[in-house]
């Protein structure tokens, strides 16, 4: 599943009241809409698997926060090795 927002469509409060049907099934097949009200973003509409990815993104960027974790990252990628998440937790 890509998740870009190059590929975010607008729906504005008159598509979701008349074309609700439509909507949700984009979003179920993957799409998200960033919902618009006056010009005003108001909201968006995505699938539940694109929330988990935010979600799980939203956790990876705290992770990073960390020093530690973040050292243990920047030592992996200059090493060109994995290390197993156990070895890293």
């Amino acid at each position: 599943m890509t998740f870009s927002i190059s590929e975010e469509k607008i729906a504005t409060i008159r598509d979701l009241q008349t074309k609700v049907s439509v909507l949700s099934n984009q979003v179920k097949n993957g799409g998200f809409f960033r919902v618009v009200r006056n010009k005003e973003t108001i909201g968006f509409l995505i699938s539940p698997e694109s929330m988990e990815r935010i979600e799980d993104l939203n956790e990876d960027m705290e992770a990073l926060k960390s020093k530690y974790l973040a050292g243990k990252i920047a030592k992996a990628r200059n090493e060109n090795k994995l290390i197993p998440l156990e070895e890293v937790l």
